[in-house]
Formats: C-alpha cells, structure tokens, sequence
C-alpha cells in the first residue's frame, strides 16, 4: 500500500449504553508515499503508483492548459474528442472499438486528456490503442459531420432546460460572452466548424506540453516505464503559447440578473462571485470549513438546507460551492426553488452568507470532522495519490500539504473563519443569478432593493 494509517494507540474498553455517544479515537498519521516519476523528452510527466490490491490498472490523460477561446467555431475541441474513438492511420473504427470490447477495457477521451481501464494482462495493448488513437487520430469528414450532429441535438434537447441555461449564461455574464471562460456553443458555431479547424486545435493544444500521465494499479515501474517510452515517444510537443485570460471582476455593488426561460417550472438561483483563493493560501482551510457550514447539499443539518428545506420548504435541496481553479475560482451558493418564492428564497440565501462569519462551536467541530472524515476515506482510492502529485504541483503546495492536512483542520479556529469569508464570499459584490418565468418572479425580486438586468437565454439583454 502506498498509504498507511498509524494509529498512535489505543481506547480502553469503555461501558457504553444505547443513549450514550461513541468516543472519537485519535486522528490517523497520515503518510502519503510519492508516486514514481519520470518525464519524456516532448515533455509529457509520467507517474506510477503501484498497487496489486486488485488485478486492473488505470491511465489518466491530463493537460494542464488554460480555457481557449474558439471563436465563431465553438465546440471545435469537444468535436475534436470524439474523434478519437472512430479509428486511427493505423487501424479502422470498426476494428478499434472490437478490440476495446474484447479486452473489457474502457477508453474514453475529453477536450483536456483521456482516461483508460483494464485488466493489468490487457493493459500493454489498450496502452497501446490508447497511444495510437492520441498519436494517428482519423479525422474523417463523415464522423465530424455525425459527431456536429449529435452535438447539435444535445443543444436542441436542453434548449427549455432552465437548469443548462443558467450554466451558460451565468458564465457568459460573469466573464463576458466573447471570452474562453464565457463561450458557448450554438447551433450556428457547431455547423461551422471543418476538418481544418479540428486539426488546427489538435496540433496546437492537444499535445503533451505541460501533460501528466498517471499509471495506478498492478503494475511494477521498472516494467511499466519502457513500455510508456514506446508507446509515446512520437507525440509531437508544440510549444504553444497561450494568451492571458480575458479580466473578471466582480461587481461594484450586488446585482440581480434575471435570465428569462417562460416555460420553466421553477427558478434556478446562483449567487455568485470570483475570488483569488489558492490552496497554498492561509485562508485555505478557514474556506473549505465556511463552505462545510452552509453546505454542499448533501448534508440536511447544514444552514442552507436547514433554512430553505427543512424551515421554508422553499427547495429540496440548496448548497454553496467553493471552486478553487487555476485559471478561474468562485464562490457560488444557490437552489432550485419554486416560481411563488423566488424572491423569499433570494432574501434567505443572502441572509446565510451574510451571517456566515459568525461560526458556533458545534458547527466548527462538526464541519472539521466531516471534511476530516472524507479526505481519510478518499486515501482508500490509489488514484488519489497521483492526483494529490498533481494538485501538488499545480498549486505549488509545500511537500508536506496533504501529509499534515488534518491537523490543518485542527489548527482553523472560528476567529480564522470569520476573516476568510470577508475576502471569499462577498454578498455585496455578487451577480444573483436568477432563471426563470420572468413575468412571475420579477416583480417580487425588484423589491428586494437590487439593480434587476434581463437577458434572454442566449445571455443578450433584453427589456423587462
């Protein structure tokens, strides 16, 4: 095992009755072995971590590269990824996918990366299929055009759905339409994309630049690493140089923005608002434990979930998200609720953030055992390791960060939460995302004192 669990002792045996609480044991010592590591020459980084707990291996393809913007043919790169699937120089579509079935092997690619499972007997040729589809992808015009297709009946499915609506146009509002981090697909810019623009994408940025390899499961290194050497040494670095990222700010004062979807059968709120959180940062764990607090949704004793759920009965669900990028990070808290208690639902929600930098003790001790409690189970998946290696570099976390993560969550004091939230959620500064029937919720949350905008669900403003 790459992970051990030192337990520094033991609880002496202890009457217990049915009325009487279990007494929490000791922190696990954690200790998070490094995978092993080498780099090819076209700069992909390759990590192994061995583990012959079970007889499978897994490969995940990821690139570090910032969101690109693709213009008038948006979608190119998500057209692009299904390509790789349909064959390659070397070996028909047909004969790929057969092969992939008869070894029960998964093989699935992204805009960003690849992912690849077998039986660690299999794991040489589907390392291999996979490699091959990377290196010699078929571009055909007539996969492209079912591909384009496809995706355009994606965008026709969720053209009412007022939950996709809300993604796009909150994000097109947030950091402008004709941005990286603002675009979206259409109709008319998936009709526009050709061959020439998918291979253009491909060779630029889907490359091993600044890529990680991560090889977990019954493997050895010494055997593994030729074999990776081999199977991609012929994948082409491109050097590409990417454009800074397009500025975002949040607002000067708290805005209400009402996205109009007349047939939608309740309101989708978000609140939202950008900030420069990074995991290295003291305010780190005094975060994540706010968030804890109000809730991710899956916890019913959580503050949202207490207020909207269980005292209003406005939603079934409401939750607030903490999301720490490298290229974008937001604070977003929000529900799905019904169309007569929008407004309601707007004024709890603001009243939580606003409330959230004065933390009880109960609610600290309980927030730090959840998040302790998941990151010991997340230990029990080999994959976390590799992604602990990653995450490591990408945000240039000290060696020991995930070594001395819980008694991180032990230090956090509600004095250290109450300073975090003043710079992570600003309840002054946010965009309220609100999509919905337009006619039967605005009048109610123009009363609530905000600057109300309309846009449709292309995220262009309309009139009221």
């Amino acid at each position: 095992m790459t992970v051990a669990f030192l337990f520094t002792g033991m609880l002496p045996a202890q009457k217990s009755g049915i009325n009487s609480m279990p007494v929490p044991g000791p922190d696990p010592a954690i200790n998070i072995a490094k995978p092993k590591t080498f780099q090819l020459s076209n700069g992909l980084t390759v990590m192994v971590v061995e583990n012959s707990k079970l007889p499978r291996i897994t490969v995940s393809l990821s690139m570090d590269r910032p969101p690109l913007y693709e213009g008038n043919v948006t979608g190119v790169s998500q057209i692009m990824a299904s390509q790789f699937k349909n064959g390659t120089k070397n070996i028909s579509k047909e004969e790929f996918n057969k092969k992939i079935d008869f070894l029960g092997a998964n093989l699935s690619f992204s805009p960003t990366g690849a992912f690849a499972r077998s039986l660690s007997k299999h794991f040489p040729q589907v390392l291999s299929l996979m490699a091959d589809a990377i290196i010699n992808p078929k571009f055909s015009d007539k996969e492209i055009q079912i591909s384009k297709e496809r995706a355009i009946a994606g965008l026709q499915s969720n053209e009412k759905n007022a939950s996709s609506i809300a993604s796009r146009v909150s994000a097109a509002i947030m950091y402008g339409k004709n941005t990286s981090r603002g675009k979206f697909e259409t109709v008319e810019s998936i009709n526009k994309i050709q061959v020439a623009d998918i291979q253009t994408i491909y060779r630029k940025y889907y490359t091993p630049d600044n890529a990680y390899l991560v090889i977990v499961g019954d493997v050895k290194y010494d055997q593994i690493k030729p074999l990776i050497e081999k199977a991609f040494y012929a994948w082409e670095k491109s050097n590409t140089e990417f454009p800074n990222l397009e500025p975002a700010d949040n607002p000067v004062k708290t805005e209400v923005n009402i996205i109009d979807v007349p047939n939608a059968v309740q309101s989708v709120i978000h609140i939202k608002n950008l900030h420069t959180l990074r995991m290295k940062d003291k305010d780190f764990f005094p975060a994540i434990i706010a968030q804890a607090i109000l809730g991710d949704g899956s916890d019913t004793s959580s503050r949202l979930n207490m207020n909207l759920r269980e005292k209003n009965r406005f939603t079934y669900v409401a939750g607030a998200i903490l999301e720490l990028s490298k290229y974008s990070s937001s604070f977003t808290s929000g529900a799905d609720v019904r169309t007569d208690v929008t407004d309601k639902a707007v004024k709890e929600l603001m009243k939580e953030l606003n409330t959230i930098a004065t933390v009880k003790p109960d609610e600290l001790a309980n927030a730090k055992e959840k998040l302790k409690g998941i990151f010991i189970m997340s230990l029990e998946d080999p994959e976390t390791i590799a992604q602990f290696a990653i995450t490591q570099k990408d945000q240039d976390l000290p060696l020991d960060f995930f070594n001395n993560y819980l008694k991180s969550i032990d230090k956090v004091t509600a004095v250290d939460v109450s300073n975090a939230v003043k710079t992570i959620i600003l309840p002054n500064q946010s965009r309220i995302f609100i999509t919905g029937k337009a006619v039967e919720i605005s009048d109610g949350v123009e009363n609530l004192g905000y600057a109300v905008n309309y846009f449709d669900k292309d995220a262009n403003p309309v009139k009221k």
